[in-house]
């Protein structure tokens, strides 16, 4: 351990830098070099210090803490000298610290009068001959004294004034108010606690005066360090609410409110509302001893007043005075008041439901809410008019104001067809009774139709043994209807009877058939329309239309009949290929055909299978089949195929279809009719064309004179058939070859015979025929085209 205080200066200062111990042991030596730094000196001062406070002064420092490992010598220490006025001025206040990691700290008490500027002097010493001086000027200023408070006050409210100081605890505070500002005092002694605050709490005069006063705080040791505040004496604060604004007559209106005094009052402009007086005046101060009323008492600022409304109050509008005074006499201009205005209306109807289509021999049924105030003293009268109908009654309204009217369709006669009331359009006029008074204002008229009741049933047409059946049954009737709907279900000699309590909009039947024999049944659904002579067990499956369901008076049922087929637990679908056909009957190869497969479904049960349709055994297409139970369905698919002989299978069904070369036409010229000698000019030339292929075709025609090419044609000519085309030639004198395709023929054209004209002959000289025929000459001409015509065609 090295005592750097031994490292001194020629003056006898602690030396500082770097430095080097050499250390030398039996020839070795061995050299450390170490570094001395200043003592260095911190201080936190605070921003404010003013007298008669505690004022922490503290700092840091990089001397070793007192008495550690490092504190060799003297006490390491910070020491502080206080002085007035300057660094050289009378010290007021010493005290030492100790370091403690690095810091240090002084707590002083300020004196109360201690105003001024100050120096503090702080030294840090690690030896006599090594210390540090640092040097702050302060300055301590007035005591903090502040009057804290809500400096609108309100006759008669309770008022907390706190006095906030930079005191230490136990100073003492006066608190001075002018006369009758608060109840039975004007000054106060207080004491500030640790925080430095001193309060109270202080009643303000019910009868203080409305203005501004001045009250002041001030430390009883120094009067001179004060505080004072304005507080301004206002009237009393007052807030009222209601719950509504329209009351019933005989209902409850609720007031909530807010003030600063202890009791409010209620006046009216009428003695309505119960336990509320009349307002003597708006202008002028009364006592509310004189004019008793409804009084509230106030916790917490807050009041509640519920008041009641006369039941025979007339429909009119009222209005509510609600005062908050300082005291018990009321002063309508000066006082608080809040003014309500209430309207107070007759009950009436706030909901009214009902079906505006209602089945036949179905309550009608009018359901609906009021807003009576007074279930018990209020009735809804009902008047129901309608074809032939003029009923009226009463329905009472419960403790929550809902009612319910309930109509029987007889009219509280006998349930029979005859008294039912008939479809067409009615009427409910409703109103209420209040008190035993109708209520005119409340009357609600409603329009509804009845109609003949719907049903319709959905069943399975098959079910297995053990399943259940299940009957869906849809009616516009609703659970209002009082009578339930008869489902019957009949065959393989059982009967079975079902009553089912009508659900709005669908009801279901789950029969079960586990004991039920296969077969087929029947389903009777039956609405009996509340009216029945015996059971309906008894006529469950009598038509309404025929004379025999008068007998039980059922001929204005309604009744549905359903088939059903109970098949065994075990049956399933039996779906194959019935049949195989292919179109057309005659098949080319490159035309396209159309393979028809007849899928049918033998089994008891629905089902779906898919079946492959393959041609000399591959797939060309698949069948996605879902038949009910006896179905049958055809499936075409197209296809091309190739010559030869083909084998098309669909399920366990084969067909064999042969398939040709497509026929193909062949046609000829077969030869050329045309005259041996004509004139000059145009000419006729038939060319016969023959098709000896197997299909119809088309080929054009040319037609060569002597090589020259002078015509054509297209014909079209079906198979093994002839056609002859006319060509239209013109020719000049000459011997020509024709020729069309393999046939040829000669033409020989002459220059045209020239017209003469011939000699006149005599009668005498004429030969006469030995005998003369009628139209000899005729006959003999036609002989002649005839045989010219037969000559052409055998050419």
């Amino acid at each position: 351990m090295f005592n750097t205080s031994e490292v001194i200066t020629p003056s006898g200062e602690v030396a500082t830098g770097v430095f080097e111990i050499v250390v030398t042991a039996d020839g070795y030596e061995k050299r450390l070099s170490f570094t001395v730094e200043p003592i260095k000196l911190f201080i936190d001062m605070p921003s404010e210090i003013r007298a008669g406070s505690l004022v922490t002064l503290a700092g840091s420092t990089n001397i070793a803490n007192t008495n550690s490992e490092f504190d060799t010598s003297t006490p390491n220490k910070v020491k502080l000298s206080i002085r007035a006025g300057s660094e050289d001025g009378e010290e007021i206040w010493n005290g030492t610290a100790y370091v403690v990691t690095g810091r240090y700290e002084f707590s002083i008490r300020i004196p109360l009068d201690a105003e001024g500027t100050y120096y503090a002097v702080f030294e840090a010493e690690t030896a006599p001959n090594a210390t540090k001086s640092v040097t702050q000027m302060f300055e301590v200023f007035k005591p903090k004294i502040d009057i804290v408070a809500d400096r609108t006050l309100v006759r008669g409210e309770e008022v907390e004034i706190r006095v906030e100081t930079s005191l230490p605890a136990g100073t003492g505070i006066a608190l001075e108010a002018p006369s009758g500002l608060f109840e039975g005092v004007s000054s106060v002694i207080l004491s500030t606690d640790a925080a430095g605050v001193a309060k109270t709490t202080l009643r303000v005069s019910e009868d203080a005066a409305l203005g501004t006063y001045e009250v002041r705080a001030y430390v009883v040791a120094r009067p001179d360090v004060s505080d004072s505040a304005l507080f301004r004496v206002v009237l009393q604060n007052l807030d009222v609410s209601a719950d509504t604004t329209k009351v019933v007559r005989g209902g409850i209106i609720h007031l909530n409110g807010t003030t600063t005094v202890n009791r409010v009052y209620v006046y009216a402009d009428s003695e309505v509302f119960e336990g509320v007086a009349r307002l003597p005046s708006l202008n002028l101060p009364f006592s509310v001893e004189d004019y008793p009323t409804k009084a509230v008492m106030v916790n917490n600022d807050t009041f509640s007043i519920s008041l009641k409304i006369s039941e025979y109050a007339r429909d009119d509008e009222y209005t509510l005075y609600v005062f908050a005074p300082s005291s018990d006499v009321i002063n309508p201009v000066s006082d608080p008041m809040k003014v309500i205005t209430v309207i107070v209306e007759d009950p009436d109807f706030t909901n009214v439901s009902y079906k505006e289509k209602l089945p036949r021999a179905q309550d009608i049924v009018v359901r609906g809410k009021t807003n009576s105030p007074i279930p018990d003293e209020t009735l809804v009268k009902f008047r129901l008019k309608g074809p032939n109908v003029r009923y009226s009654g009463y329905a009472g309204v419960e403790s929550d104001g809902s009612f319910e009217i309930r109509i029987d369709p007889f009219l509280g006669e006998e349930p029979t067809p005859n008294n039912m009331i008939t479809t067409g359009l009615y009427t409910i006029e409703l109103t209420l009774v209040y008190f035993g008074e109708e209520v005119d204002s409340s009357e609600r008229l409603i329009t509804f139709q009845i109609v003949n009741p719907e049903i319709s049933v959905d069943v399975q047409d098959i079910v297995k043994v053990g399943e259940k059946l299940k009957i869906k049954i849809t009616t516009n009737r609703d659970e209002d209807y009082q009578s339930p709907l008869y489902v019957v279900m009949e065959g393989a000699n059982r009967i079975s009877v079902y009553q089912i309590a009508v659900k709005a909009g669908n009801s279901v039947v789950e029969i079960d058939t586990s004991k039920l024999w296969p077969g087929n049944y029947t389903i009777y659904v039956r609405d009996i329309m509340r009216t029945t002579v015996g059971s309906p067990f008894e006529y469950y499956d009598i038509s309404p239309n025929t004379v025999y369901a008068r007998y039980y008076d059922a001929q204005d049922d309604v009744l549905v009949v359903k088939k059903v087929k109970i098949i065994p637990a075990d049956a399933h679908a039996e779906i194959s290929v019935k049949s195989i056909n292919v179109t057309p009957e005659v098949l080319y190869t490159g035309t396209e055909a159309e393979i028809e497969v007849v899928v049918e479904n033998t089994g008891l049960l629905a089902g779906n299978v898919s079946i492959n349709v393959s041609v000399d055994g591959e797939t060309i297409d698949t069948i996605h089949a879902e038949l009910d139970a006896g179905a049958k369905k055809t499936f075409t698919i197209k296809h091309v195929f190739g010559k030869g002989t083909h084998v098309i299978s669909a399920g366990d069904l084969k067909k064999v279809v042969v398939v040709s070369e497509l026929p193909k036409p062949l046609i000829e010229v077969e030869r050329i009719i045309v005259p041996d000698k004509v004139s000059a000019g145009n000419v006729t030339v038939d060319v016969v064309v023959v098709n000896k292929g197997d299909a119809e075709g088309s080929k054009e025609i040319e037609l060569y004179l002597n090589d020259e090419l002078v015509a054509s044609k297209t014909v079209t000519v079906d198979a093994h058939a002839l056609e002859t085309v006319k060509f239209e030639i013109t020719v000049k004198p000459g011997v020509y070859t024709l020729k069309a395709g393999n046939a040829t023929a000669s033409l020989t054209v002459t220059a045209p015979t020239p017209i003469t004209t011939p000699t006149p002959i005599e009668t005498s000289k004429k030969k006469k025929l030995p005998f003369t025929i009628p139209g000899f000459e005729a006959v003999f001409a036609l002989a002649g085209l005839a045989g010219t015509a037969y000559l052409l065609r055998r050419r």
